[in-house]
């Protein structure tokens, strides 16, 4: 049986959506059930000044409101293992009453008296949803956290109507989307990875298929440090986890379309091949390029045949004068020659990569958007710490 619950809050995550507080934020450190509720740190060690005095600022916002809802009752901030095993966890555990007054509805065999307000209206109106789209395919994580920002910033927008806006018409499938977290094989960046040189392309492409996954937590507010000890599904595969807080009583349509929009997503940020360069023609050569031919030309000197006067070179025989160096056209052919070569090479490298399984795996349909997280230990949703909480 549990014995104590102890909850761990990302300021990030428990205010989303400008200075709005996360629907559900209050309901995860409910006196009673909850022995003590932590305000952790989990953000990027590659965050800005500016989000760092943001991120500041939340974190003392939150520590104020949970030691309001709490009664200043075991709110923590940042603690160390140690002082979390010293302290709540050597308190008894709460009793039943306790429990139920924690609570913001009655106990369920206490009627309601005549004529009282639900009580229901009390309760918590948001409800958590996520989707999981697996990935074996490997992923340019640089277009997954731009793609991802931007889906997260229009879920800002429909949380945060402007003034004589009506909310409905922000209707959108990212309503409500406050993280984004992803485990997978993937690069940084796909032009940099395909930037490298051709002897190093099918190196790195077949290592791709065994390194360790890369990780994002993308919050909207910024990026998050990934948790050491994930959760499922992403314990155990690879792939992207939408998370949703969403309106009780939404059109049902809306749950498919947050699946169809979160698999086209992920699609969209697969690693790609590069776009293949057309072959050069002698007019394609960069003007640095042609610069340093003439340059190495005008050193060699005029061929056999010619003299240079200072100004132009001369042929002896019929006197014809060029500005030129007679063999400038071959040694740019020679360049153009060699340019096309090696981009032939690389193309051949490059179709080759791409034949491996990690580039020609693409995802399986994902899993419903509508449906509640999975029993268990995975059944936590990630605004208590997703799973890092006092362990880590």
């Amino acid at each position: 049986s549990i014995v104590h619950v102890v909850t761990a809050l990302e300021p990030f995550v428990a205010y989303p959506w400008g200075g709005a507080r996360h629907p559900l934020v209050l309901s995860r450190s409910v006196r009673g059930w909850v022995t003590a509720a932590l305000v952790q740190d989990c953000l990027s060690r590659s965050a800005s000044g500016f989000t760092l005095r943001e991120h500041r600022a939340s974190s003392e916002l939150l520590l104020k409101e949970l030691q309001a809802s709490r009664a200043g009752h075991q709110a923590l901030q940042r603690p160390l293992t140690g002082d979390i095993v010293e302290g709540p966890l050597q308190e008894q555990p709460s009793s039943p009453a306790l429990r139920v007054l924690g609570l913001p509805g009655p106990a369920p065999s206490t009627p309601l008296p005549p004529g009282s307000a639900p009580l229901a209206l009390m309760r918590p109106q948001g409800q958590l949803r996520c989707c999981f789209v697996p990935v074996s395919a490997a992923i340019d994580f640089e277009v997954l956290r731009s793609r991802c920002a931007a889906q997260l910033a229009v879920a800002e927008q429909a949380s945060c109507a402007p003034a004589g806006v009506n909310p409905k018409r922000l209707v959108s499938p990212w309503a409500g989307l406050f993280c984004v977290e992803a485990k997978a094989a993937g690069v940084s960046s796909a032009s940099s990875f395909w930037a490298r040189p051709a002897s190093e392309l099918m190196e790195a492409s077949i290592a791709l298929q065994s390194q360790t996954p890369q990780a994002l937590v993308l919050a909207p507010k910024g990026e998050l440090a990934a948790p050491q000890h994930w959760q499922e599904p992403l314990a155990s595969k690879q792939g992207v986890l939408f998370w949703w807080c969403i309106r009780a009583g939404e059109a049902p349509e809306l749950a498919e379309q947050r699946s169809a929009a979160a698999a086209a997503e992920v699609s969209q940020c697969l690693l790609q091949g590069p776009e293949q360069d057309a072959p050069w023609e002698i007019v394609d050569v960069p003007a640095e390029v042609r610069a340093q031919v003439e340059k190495e030309a005008q050193a060699a000197g005029p061929p056999e045949g010619y003299f240079f006067d200072g100004n132009q070179y001369i042929h002896q025989t019929d006197s014809h004068c060029s500005r030129e160096h007679p063999e400038l056209e071959s040694r740019l052919m020679a360049v153009v020659t060699s340019h096309n070569a090696e981009l032939a090479e690389r193309s051949a490298v490059i179709q080759e990569a791409l034949r491996l399984p990690i580039f020609a795996v693409r995802p399986p349909p994902p899993g419903p958007a509508s449906a509640k997280p999975p029993l268990g230990r995975s059944s936590r949703p990630p605004l208590p710490g997703r799973g890092r909480g006092a362990g880590r």
